[in-house]
């Protein structure tokens, strides 16, 4: 799925690697250090609706960064698992829990 991140005016456009109810991996041109608070913007519905929630750096290697997020509320996370669900039931997605 499509995700913007960063840090104020510092917001890069990228797609997610893997995503949980705990945390998101993406492909990070622009990493940022481990231990940082970022934002995070995740499509929903083809980019129609947009979730932001903030997101502690836990790794950035190889080119992906696993970020835990630090706040998501219920409401967002079952928008998020109905999108993933939805992405797997048209073989869009390998969803294994949400």
């Amino acid at each position: 799925m499509n995700v913007i991140y960063g840090v104020g005016e510092e917001m890069t456009a990228s797609t997610t690697v893997d995503i949980s109810e705990i945390a998101v991996s993406i492909f990070a041109r622009k990493p940022f250090p481990v231990g940082s608070t970022i934002e995070l913007n995740l499509a929903t519905n083809q980019s129609d609706r947009w979730i932001t929630v903030k997101g502690k750096v836990l790794r950035a290697e190889g080119g992906v960064m696993a970020v835990e997020f630090v706040n998501f509320p219920k409401k967002e996370m079952e928008e998020l698992g109905d999108y993933l669900r939805h992405l797997q039931s048209i073989g869009r997605s390998e969803l294994v829990a949400v």
